[in-house]
């Protein structure tokens, strides 16, 4: 099955908010992003949980791929690649609350093959971590390079 992350909205998804990914800063040179996703509410995540709102684990790996998507992009200048997530390790550590504000930082480490490696990690205000993801995306041909 293939699917672009990138395009999955939320709608469809219980928690039923799409989020935007906000404020990305390229480094080139570091071939690193960093970016912040939208501060959900706690309607935002009902169900997780009465009197302690978190923000879903889905929901910040879901934005760590996103985010990995946006480097994908910019490394093949491609608008929005098709790709498929060979493998994914997901590290969680610690709870996000609704309301927080969640840093994302993206590492490029390289091609291997016809993969390519990133290193992915939510933090908080005080750079503590949420989580991280590892992930291996094979880009899939077929799509157009940017103009």
């Amino acid at each position: 099955m293939t699917n672009n992350l990138s395009s999955i909205k939320l709608s469809s998804n219980p928690y039923t908010k799409e989020f935007l990914l906000t404020d990305i800063k390229y480094d080139n040179k570091n071939l690193s992003l960093s970016t912040k996703f939208d501060t959900l509410k706690q309607s935002d995540c009902i169900g997780h949980f009465d009197n302690y709102p978190i923000i879903p684990v889905s929901i910040v790996m879901h934005a760590l791929s996103k985010a990995a998507s946006k480097m994908l992009s910019k490394i093949v200048q491609v608008n929005n690649p098709a790709y498929f997530i060979h493998f994914a390790t997901m590290e969680a550590k610690k709870l996000a609350f609704a309301e927080d504000i969640v840093n994302i930082f993206v590492n490029y480490f390289g091609k291997f093959n016809d993969l390519y490696i990133f290193k992915c990690s939510a933090k908080n205000e005080l750079n503590e971590k949420y989580g991280s993801l590892l992930l291996a995306m094979e880009r899939l041909r077929g799509d157009k390079k940017k103009t």
